[in-house]
C-alpha cells in the first residue's frame, strides 16, 4: 500500500489524494503484460472520480484509450468557469496523452428526481468543447423520465453523429415536430424559463472533483424549482390551447404532468421536519 501511495502526486482541495498516476501505472502494467501475448490488443481507461485529473508524471501506454467522465452537465456546463476549466485542464491534456479519447456522463447526475431539466444551451457548449478537444465518441446513462429529459436525450444523440451540426436548427425542428408549429413557441418559452433559472444557479454550486459531479441537492429545490410552476405553467397552458395532432397533444401533456409533479415535490420538500 505504501508503494501505491508513493505514486500519488497531488491532492484535491479537500485533502484527499489524486489517484491518477497510481491508476495509470496499474493500467500500464496490465497493458504491458497482455501485449507480450497479444501485441495488437488495446485497452480502455475510465478517467473518473479520484483519477479524472490527468496524470502528472506517468505516461500512458500507447495501447490505452481513455473515456473521461463528467456528470451533471445540465448544471455544470452553464458555468463558464467550469466549462473552460474542464476543456483546458482535463479534456485537452488527456487527449494529448492518448490516441483516442471518449466522453461519458450521467447528464443529470446520479438522479434528478425526474424534475424538469431542459438544457439545450449546456449541450451546445459541451459539444463545442468535445469537438475542440478531439473527442472521438460519446456515451451517457440518463435515468431521467421521458417527461423530464426527452428532448435532451434527442439532442445529445443527434449531436453525437455530427458535433458541428447547428444545434439551434436541430432544436427548432424537433420542437415543431414534437409539439406542433403553433404550440412550439410556447413550449420553447417554458423551456427557456427552466434553462435560464438553471444557468443562474450554476455559478453557485459546489463541484466535487472526486466524483466528477456537483453537489446540487437539496439547494436545487429552492434555487431552481421553487416557483417554476407559477412561471412555466401559463406558457404550457397556452400551448395546450393551440391546434395540434393527438400525438403532439400527448407529448405536451407529459410536460404539464411533469411540471405538476415538480410543484408537488417542492411543496413536500417545504414540509420537511429538519432545517
Amino acid at each position: 500500500m505504501q508503494s501505491c501511495r508513493a505514486l500519488d502526486v497531488e491532492k484535491l482541495p479537500g485533502g484527499k489524494p489524486v489517484l491518477t498516476d497510481r491508476m495509470v501505472t496499474y493500467c500500464n502494467e496490465i497493458a504491458k503484460r497482455v501485449n507480450k501475448v497479444l501485441p495488437e490488443q488495446t485497452f480502455g481507461f475510465y478517467a473518473y472520480s479520484y483519477y479524472m485529473l490527468p496524470p502528472r508524471k506517468t505516461e500512458l501506454d500507447p495501447h490505452v484509450n481513455v473515456m473521461h467522465v463528467l456528470n451533471d452537465i445540465g448544471v455544470l456546463y452553464y458555468s463558464d468557469k467550469m466549462s473552460e476549466s474542464y476543456l483546458n485542464n482535463m479534456l485537452i491534456p488527456w487527449k494529448k496523452m492518448t490516441g483516442t479519447l471518449y466522453f461519458y456522463s450521467h447528464p443529470e447526475g446520479m438522479g434528478n428526481m425526474a424534475l424538469p431539466c431542459m438544457h439545450k444551451g449546456a449541450i451546445k457548449k459541451l459539444y463545442a468543447d468535445l469537438d475542440k478537444a478531439g473527442v472521438t465518441g460519446f456515451s451517457m446513462n440518463n435515468s431521467e423520465s421521458f417527461n423530464a429529459s426527452a428532448l435532451n436525450n434527442y439532442l445529445y444523440l443527434k449531436m453525437a453523429w455530427d458535433p458541428k451540426a447547428d444545434i439551434d436548427a436541430v432544436y427548432a425542428d424537433a420542437m415543431e415536430k414534437c409539439y406542433g408549429e403553433k404550440a412550439a413557441p410556447y413550449v420553447r418559452q417554458y423551456f427557456a424559463i427552466v434553462e435560464t433559472t438553471m444557468a443562474k444557479y450554476a455559478d453557485s454550486i459546489k463541484i466535487d472533483l472526486a466524483l466528477g459531479s456537483a453537489n446540487r441537492f437539496p439547494d436545487l429545490l429552492d434555487a431552481v424549482y421553487d416557483g417554476l410552476y407559477e412561471k412555466g405553467m401559463p406558457a404550457l397552458k397556452k400551448a395546450e390551447s393551440m391546434q395540434a395532432d393527438k400525438n403532439q397533444k400527448y407529448r405536451l401533456q407529459l410536460l404539464i404532468d411533469n411540471l405538476e409533479y415538480c410543484h408537488d415535490t417542492v411543496e413536500l420538500y417545504k414540509l420537511r421536519a429538519y432545517p
